[in-house]
């Protein structure tokens, strides 16, 4: 005898656990009332159910345009009062197409439905409940982030996603960056520190990507594409009575982009040391920017002006400099 399966519920139940994007439950359970079609009393034969999920052409109607999922539960068996739960995406639920599983379904599509079908054993499938799934069900999207449009070629791994108004691109603080050191036995051998000293950047010490790059001979950063970079650096002056302030100066015009703190030494008859730091942004528009640091001073010294020598690996001035956008 045909049997008519009317579902009262369908719950979503395992929504709750989307949160957990290592382990995904992809599960779709629903709770129907199976009863004969004549006499409505329940039925507690085993039936078979199978479930489809489709991408609906329209949005206010069901026209099925691309069959996303398909599987079946066979040998339900309902209680006493005709009702069962059953639960498609786990191991008793039999693919109708490997393709067609339900961790391939395409829910950032939008606008889907789900065809409820059954039959008795042995009987054929016929269809039962038609509707469209709830905004909950496209919570499924969230595990696809991988699946962003509009990226160009595949980025590196590690990389950082960033939106440039069009489309994503390979990107972010760290895929453009320098940090450098001035390292010497002997930062100011053989120099008369008066006046504005150019701190010696000479070593790279980590560095990605190729819009900043150091001139470890001539001692100067350049902003080589455009964008805006954020540059922190710090010097050391040491000696008696020196004041003394670090500035992120053009190489050819001298011009000032980010002044540092002013500092001095100690006063009295004790040598001491002081740290001048400059912080802020350098926006390039189109040519490339050469930039110094730039050390100011406003007393003479022939020993240790730059900062006080202690080993043969000394570290003085530092930067950092990172294209941020």
């Amino acid at each position: 005898m045909r049997k008519v399966l009317f579902f009262f519920a369908i719950t979503l139940a395992s929504m709750a656990a989307m949160a957990q994007t290592t382990n995904i439950p992809y599960n779709l359970h629903f709770t129907a009332v199976a009863r004969n079609p004549t006499t409505h009393n329940p039925v507690t034969s085993q039936v078979n159910v199978q479930l489809q999920v489709y991408h609906s052409s329209s949005s206010g109607s069901f026209i099925p345009d691309t069959i996303e999922y398909c599987e079946q539960i066979n040998g339900i068996v309902p209680n006493a009062f005709g009702e069962f739960s059953v639960t498609f995406g786990t191991s008793s639920a039999l693919l109708c197409s490997p393709e067609l599983a339900l961790t391939n379904t395409q829910w950032n599509h939008g606008n889907m439905w789900y065809v409820l079908q059954y039959d008795t054993l042995g009987g054929s499938l016929a269809p039962i409940d038609t509707g469209r799934f709830s905004s909950s069900t496209y919570s499924f999207a969230a595990h696809s982030a991988e699946q962003l449009v509009n990226v160009g070629t595949p980025p590196a791994t590690g990389s950082t996603l960033t939106w440039n108004g069009s489309a994503w691109v390979a990107g972010g603080p760290w895929s453009d960056y320098v940090f450098a050191e001035e390292v010497s036995s002997n930062v100011d051998a053989g120099r008369n520190i008066v006046g504005i000293n150019k701190r010696n950047i000479n070593t790279v010490v980590s560095s990605a990507g190729t819009a900043i790059s150091v001139d470890t001979v001539n001692n100067d950063i350049t902003l080589s594409t455009p964008g805006t970079y954020y540059i922190k650096a710090s010097a050391p002056a040491f000696g008696i009575n020196i004041y003394n302030q670090l500035f992120i100066q053009d190489y050819s015009s001298g011009a000032t982009y980010i002044n540092g703190t002013s500092n001095m030494t100690s006063t009295g008859s004790i040598s001491s040391e002081s740290v001048s730091e400059a912080e802020g942004f350098i926006v390039v528009s189109t040519s490339p920017v050469t930039i110094v640091l730039n050390h100011s001073f406003s007393t003479s010294t022939s020993s240790g002006g730059l900062g006080l020598s202690t080993s043969s690996n000394n570290v003085f001035a530092k930067v950092l400099v990172q294209k941020i956008k």
